[in-house]
């Protein structure tokens, strides 16, 4: 099971529109279809990895929270953008604050890193196939291709070029697979298929996210190309 589908999530909001976009927001980012609540006195039971909840900080409605729902990680959704509300909820046990309406980077900036897209198994393969002299010049190969990767994701996001994204999508999946990272593969499919059919905003909001896991994956295959 890979990480994404091990979080249980929950979604505490009273606007049904609200919901569905926290919802949709996160499937877009890997995670489970989340359990929903309308209601901090209405929780279903927990403990859950993520409660992501539209709070009044001043109604304890956060603590209530943490003792029914137990949440690993627990983030308030405010409505104003407002930096005494912050700090409420902040001082009140919230992980993280973020404003309606939420958006795709920063919701994907305060969830859960993460543990890592390298399978060592995956590359300890590919050394026996290979040898450590062509391991390590696959893993120039990718990083020499970085750059050119990220320009051209951030030309065709920038554009709404939905054939950019979708080649660039495809192209980054097949080098997940090749290196064992298939949550970071199934994750360029979902942006190929926003791509193919022609939703330019979400696909290029959701690679630009997924450049940034790439960029670690070559990271850490170029760190373990240069080990004995």
């Amino acid at each position: 099971m890979d990480s994404a589908t091990a979080i249980k999530t929950l979604v505490v909001d009273q606007d049904g529109v609200s919901r569905r976009l926290a919802a949709l927001l996160l499937q877009r980012l890997g995670r489970p279809s989340p359990e929903f609540a309308e209601a901090v006195d209405a929780l279903p039971s927990g403990p859950y990895d993520l409660v992501l909840a539209a709070v009044d900080p001043a109604a304890g409605q956060l603590e209530t929270l943490r003792r029914h729902a137990a949440p690993a990680r627990l983030i308030a959704v405010i409505a104003q953008d407002s930096e005494l509300q912050r700090q409420a909820c902040l001082r009140a046990g919230a992980d993280a604050v973020l404003t309606k309406p939420l958006s795709l980077p920063a919701l994907a900036a305060v969830l859960p890193r993460d543990p890592g897209d390298f399978d060592a198994a995956t590359w300890a393969e590919l050394r026996r196939l290979f040898g450590a002299d062509g391991a390590a010049r696959l893993a120039g190969v990718l990083a020499d291709d970085l750059p050119v990767q990220q320009a051209g994701l951030a030309r065709a996001a920038s554009d709404g070029d939905c054939l950019g994204l979708r080649r660039i999508a495809h192209a980054l999946q097949g080098v997940s697979l090749q290196l064992g990272a298939t949550a970071l593969a199934g994750l360029w499919s979902k942006v190929e298929a926003a791509a193919t059919q022609g939703d330019a905003a979400g696909a290029g909001q959701l690679a630009t996210e997924l450049m940034r896991r790439h960029c670690s994956l070559v990271t850490e295959v170029r760190n373990e190309s240069g080990k004995v």
